[in-house]
């Protein structure tokens, strides 16, 4: 098994409100090593024709240290899923805050968010690694 916990800072490094852009960058260190590992989140809003707003991030994570002997085809789909899940969280909240404001309640408090159950996404990001080696398996055994 494999236990890894970060502590580092995340920053708001630029921000467009004309273009509707931000851009965040973070670093971070492993608490009880000497792993690190750096973020850039890109991100911009734009309204599509058929109403609402459309979020697009984008996303770089560069790690070091022994998170790397996992390999990257099983960190992306691990980094997707994490993002997935925050993502899902800040939607989450951005209805709630829409909903309050539509009926007239107050704002609430922001609350403390519970952290990500690491076996669950480890675990989704395990099965969507292994059904891609299936598959390119699968792939090379049929290629003439």
């Amino acid at each position: 098994p494999v236990a890894l916990a970060y502590r580092g800072r995340v920053q708001l490094a630029e921000m467009d409100a004309g273009a509707r852009r931000v851009k965040i960058v973070g670093r971070a260190r492993e608490r009880a090593g000497t792993d690190s590992a750096r973020l850039t989140l890109e991100s911009w809003l734009d309204a599509p024709p058929e109403g609402g707003t459309e979020v697009t991030a984008l996303a770089r994570v560069d790690v070091a240290g022994r998170i790397v002997e996992l390999g990257r085809g099983f960190l992306e789909p691990l980094a997707h899923l994490v993002f997935q899940e925050f993502a899902g969280r800040v939607r989450a909240e951005l209805e709630a805050a829409e909903a309050r404001r539509r009926s007239g309640a107050q704002p609430a408090a922001p609350a403390r968010a519970a952290p990500l159950r690491a076996v669950p996404l480890v675990l989704r990001a395990l099965r969507a690694w292994l059904s891609a080696a299936i598959a390119r398996r699968a792939a090379r055994s049929r290629a003439p």
